[in-house]
């Protein structure tokens, strides 16, 4: 953990097992893991499972806020993506007043869980692999910043899916970000409780990588098309899509 990180530091993790496949190097560091929907509609049998890796799980710190997904997670389309006040426009057919709900719901339960923070940890822009709530969450984060002061560090997993809008928000010239060493033992005993509850959503096979990196959201340069520099690493997924 740097020595520069301030008193207080805090996770916000869009789903259970969010926290330990993006942020495993800050999991048992940070004074506050909030990990913010609990039931997904479309998936009943993810919210039973959750609460008792809830009851179960390893770490004091970390606080489950129980709102209700929106299901716009595989809604938007990636071949022509916009994005909106909410996170991305989801089409009409697909449940859009969910999404805005959603956000909505995030922002006033989260601003009361942020007080008196100083940095905050989130996802990225471009949702790590894809996934229209982890935007959403960043852009809540992000709403939020201005009015209670805090620095906004995001993390820097991609797929192929979401690379595009991944060098959007990297390419400049000089991107200072901090590197830490991952937690495989505790990533792998969380990973074990949640598959046990039957609510683990990623991977079977999943490692973590050896290092992630997180950027400072003040630090994204204006975007340009000239010149060199150096940009951001990013921990390369290759996830499959139905």
């Amino acid at each position: 953990m740097p020595a520069s990180l301030p008193l207080k530091t805090a996770i916000v993790a869009c789903h259970p097992d969010d926290e330990v496949l993006w942020f495993s190097s800050l999991l048992d560091k940070v004074d506050k893991v909030f990990i913010c929907l609990l039931e997904a509609p479309q998936i009943p049998h993810l919210a039973p499972g959750r609460l008792k890796v809830k009851e179960e799980y390893p770490l004091p710190n970390v606080e489950w806020l129980e709102l209700r997904g929106s299901q716009a997670g595989g809604c938007a389309d990636w071949t022509d993506l916009k994005l909106s006040e909410f996170g991305v426009e989801i089409p009409k057919s697909r449940l859009p007043l969910e999404y805005e709900r959603s956000f909505r719901e995030l922002q006033g339960r989260l601003k009361n869980a942020l007080q008196g923070y100083g940095r905050v940890y989130t996802h990225n822009p471009w949702g790590e692999y894809g996934h229209e709530e982890h935007i959403q969450v960043h852009r809540v984060v992000q709403s939020l910043q201005a009015g209670m002061g805090f620095e906004i560090l995001f993390s820097n997993y991609c797929s192929q899916h979401s690379l595009p809008l991944a060098l959007k928000h990297t390419l400049g010239f000089k991107n200072p970000y901090e590197t830490l060493p991952t937690n495989p033992e505790l990533s792998d005993k969380i990973k074990k409780l949640f598959q046990k509850h039957s609510c683990w959503t990623w991977y079977d096979d999943w490692e973590p990588f050896a290092q992630e990196c997180f950027m400072k959201l003040s630090d994204l340069p204006a975007l340009s098309e000239n010149g060199s520099g150096h940009l951001f690493p990013l921990n390369m997924i290759r996830q499959e899509r139905s």
